[in-house]
């Protein structure tokens, strides 16, 4: 009989009223938004966020907005495609604009 999975379950942050069932996206809500410069978590006026980006898809944060985007089109193309409705055109050209190198295709074997 094969195992059933895991049911997801909601993880609030404990600092706002952010939610997500994922716990690496938390931890990058965290630290993009509830971090100081010096990596210590804050209460009261929050400090200006020291990552300014996050992946929605693996919580990973970026400082700049063009990091984020070549992370997005080089690890998550499928999700970008089935979330945000981009064609292979679109993830290609973003490539392109942002200078990162075509990967080679894989050769046919005869």
């Amino acid at each position: 009989m094969p195992k059933k999975k895991p049911k997801r379950v909601k993880v609030k942050c404990p600092l706002c009223d952010f939610e997500t069932d994922n716990v690496h996206t938390l931890f990058g809500h965290l630290i993009s938004t509830h971090c100081d410069e010096e990596g210590f978590f804050y209460q009261g006026e929050p400090p200006k966020p020291r990552y300014k980006y996050l992946c929605d898809f693996c919580g990973e944060i970026f400082s700049s907005e063009d990091e984020m985007l070549a992370h997005l089109v080089t690890q998550h193309p499928e999700e970008l495609k089935e979330k945000a409705g981009l064609s292979d055109e679109q993830i290609e050209a973003i490539k392109k604009e942002l200078g990162i190198a075509e990967s080679p295709k894989k050769e046919e074997r005869s």
